[in-house]
């Protein structure tokens, strides 16, 4: 799918005056991940394929420097979008801004990494704790965000609950007619929800550890930016709409509004777990065991228990 030409979210957000930056995190040199929610902008669309063909301050915000400060945003300061200013450490940019206590309207952070082997989940656990740590140290910041963990991996193999399907008739637009460019047909299928995916919304409006059952989606975030964005929660000249989400979509999915308990925020419970020593042991003991070797293979000439045999 290379060279899409439709207006992306950090398009529309940086035409509302939205401030908007993507952190994300280079295991070597200041190389973008190959995988991520904005990264694939520069795989698939054409307009960010080069930093000449959208505004060098909305170009540098999304791919030219995930490990540079936000600063205030502001041309001339720390954060100059028109030439980034690069974190005490590429790895920490979130976090120093969080020190700092300024952070944009709407971040995205992409961690670059993995939870599959030979990487541990006990990795991407301490990956979000530094965050969620970061932000939580700022109590300014801690009171005006809401902070979304989404997944982008398929979770429903076991989930048994078939995704919601649009109904033809009513709603054309949501199956594919087309051959895609390389030719494959597109069979007149439904473009769908996808499964289920994990998500965690955490803020001072969610303390509580509750399930939200309302049906979501991947662009249940970005109606939740919309949300905020018309209740006059973020800067910029007003309220935002995400031109690609479709009709079906919006009639369809949660805007994750109902997942916040709006009123006097509430203290987080005390739990040990949370203890740094605690964490640490908890990280080492999962290193560990993900180093154990693999058990032998069976031998051919392997027999059932004596019990088991009939």
């Amino acid at each position: 799918m290379p060279d899409l030409t439709y207006e992306t979210g950090p398009e529309t957000l940086y035409k509302a005056g939205i401030s908007y930056k993507y952190y994300w995190y280079p295991s070597t040199g200041n190389t973008p991940p190959q995988f991520g929610s904005d990264i694939s902008l520069s795989i698939y669309c054409k307009q960010f394929q080069s930093p000449a063909t959208v505004p060098l301050a909305l170009y540098n915000n999304v791919l030219g420097g995930g490990g540079a400060l936000w600063g205030d945003g502001t041309p001339g300061g720390v954060g100059n979008p028109l030439n980034p200013t690069p974190a005490s450490d590429p790895r920490t940019a979130f976090e120093e801004d969080c020190a700092n206590g300024v952070l944009p309207d709407v971040s995205f952070i992409g961690t670059g990494a993995d939870e599959h082997p030979p990487d541990i989940p006990a990795g991407g656990a301490q990956f979000i704790a530094s965050k969620l740590e970061a932000l939580a140290a700022n109590e300014e910041l801690w009171n005006t965000t809401v902070f979304v963990l989404n997944y982008d991996e398929n979770d429903g193999f076991f989930d048994h609950v078939p995704p919601p399907v649009p109904d033809r008739d009513e709603y054309p637009e949501e199956y594919v007619t087309l051959a895609s460019p390389a030719g494959t047909p597109g069979g007149g299928l439904s473009v769908g929800a996808g499964f289920r995916v994990p998500a965690m919304i955490i803020s001072p409006w969610t303390v509580g550890g509750r399930i939200f059952s309302e049906v979501s989606d991947h662009t249940s975030g970005l109606c939740l930016i919309e949300s905020v964005a018309a209740a006059g929660g973020l800067s910029g000249s007003g309220p935002v709409t995400f031109p690609n989400i479709s009709r079906w979509r919006r009639a369809t999915f949660s805007d994750w509004t109902g997942a916040l308990h709006l009123g006097e925020p509430q203290q987080a419970p005390a739990s040990t777990q949370f203890d740094p020593a605690t964490t640490a042991a908890n990280l080492a003991a999962q290193t560990a065991a993900a180093r154990q070797p693999m058990p032998p293979r069976p031998g051919a000439a392997q027999q059932l228990p004596r019990q088991l045999r009939r």
